[in-house]
């Protein structure tokens, strides 16, 4: 099973797409996620991109795209969608998606906001999820037309209920979920209950892991290598299977700190699709993620915080035991 890297875990500024390219080769992983068609070539030129697939493919790797925000609210902030289609969002992001797939990328995942979203005042969320959706149906002739899917990610602003009904509502010939389980844990939700939800329309998986701990308001989530945090990848990836899913999987080790205050009840009222067991789960891991600090070898809670570059040894060295295969990986970080 190839695994991709994310190119921005590897250098949070983008560097030229070959040096790239390099390090992902380097570190024994089958492909690269770049952050934007536009790190691959700004005017989304043909040939440009042809060279880079190329080159890729000479290395024996991949390429997927990442394509960013998606939602109405937001067009006037993508300015190089806005600018690649003339002025108008939907003429760059067709134009976007066909650059990805010169590349290969038939599939660009998405978000539809960030956390400040869910819970502005002067939009609600549910108007945002609901314009959003409305784009993505009006899209879906040029989808089929074009053989593209849309990918939507369970990012940390939006449930995995909300996802699924994104999918349910544009049409799964045309939409899949990007399931990213630390990101579900800052909507209180058990991973692998959200992974069972996802199941029948997850398309791709992010590998990542997280640690919780409680504060004076309620849980913080911190950032772990995969298989060093308290997420059941084994489990996860068994229930993706039996709902018949065969999603990509790609690394991303996260920036964002998130928390979650749970003791605060307007907070907890807001959140739409709790449900109490999950909550319940949530705090069990929690509980998990405390006891196994008291072990003296254990790293501080504030480790592998910043420097995102320190979690990817033990991440790769732990990809053959999650995959049950002689995946060969990198022994360390180049480049």
């Amino acid at each position: 099973m190839n695994v991709s890297i994310y190119s921005r875990t590897l250098d949070a500024t983008p560097q030229p797409i070959s040096t790239t390219l390099d390090v992902v080769k380097g570190h024994g992983l089958g492909g690269c996620m770049v952050a934007s068609v536009f790190d691959v070539s700004k005017t989304l030129d043909p040939s440009e991109l042809r060279d880079v697939r190329a080159y890729a493919e000479s290395l024996g790797l991949f390429l997927d795209v990442a394509g960013g925000q998606i939602n109405p609210y937001h067009f006037g902030k993508r300015e190089d969608i806005v600018a690649a289609g003339d002025g108008d969002f939907r003429t760059g992001l067709e134009r976007v998606l066909l650059a990805a797939q010169i590349l290969g990328c038939s599939a660009t995942f998405f978000t539809v906001g960030a956390l400040v979203d869910r819970f502005s005042r002067s939009v609600p969320w549910a108007n945002q999820v609901a314009a959003t959706t409305s784009f993505l149906k009006s899209l879906r002739p040029f989808l089929l037309d074009h053989d593209l899917r849309l990918d939507v990610k369970t990012h940390e602003e939006i449930t995995s209920d909300e996802c699924v009904r994104i999918v349910e509502q544009v049409g799964p010939d045309v939409m899949g979920i990007g399931f990213d389980p630390v990101n579900v844990l800052v909507r209180l939700e058990a991973p692998v209950e959200s992974a069972r939800r996802v199941g029948p329309y997850c398309t791709r998986a992010f590998l990542s892991d997280a640690d919780l701990f409680f504060t004076a308001s309620g849980i913080d989530r911190k950032l772990r290598a995969v298989g060093d945090g308290i997420l059941d990848w084994p489990g996860m990836l068994a229930v993706l299977a039996e709902a018949g899913a065969e999603p990509s999987l790609t690394i991303e080790l996260h920036r964002g700190q998130f928390g979650m205050p749970i003791f605060d009840r307007a907070w907890i009222a807001a959140q739409t699709d709790l449900r109490l067991p999950e909550l319940a789960e949530v705090v069990r891991l929690t509980v998990v993620s405390e006891e196994k600090l008291k072990d003296p070898a254990r790293p501080p809670r504030e480790a592998f915080q910043v420097n995102v570059l320190e979690r990817l040894p033990a991440t790769l060295a732990y990809l053959p035991t999650l995959l049950g295969s002689e995946l060969p990986v990198g022994a360390g970080v180049s480049g």
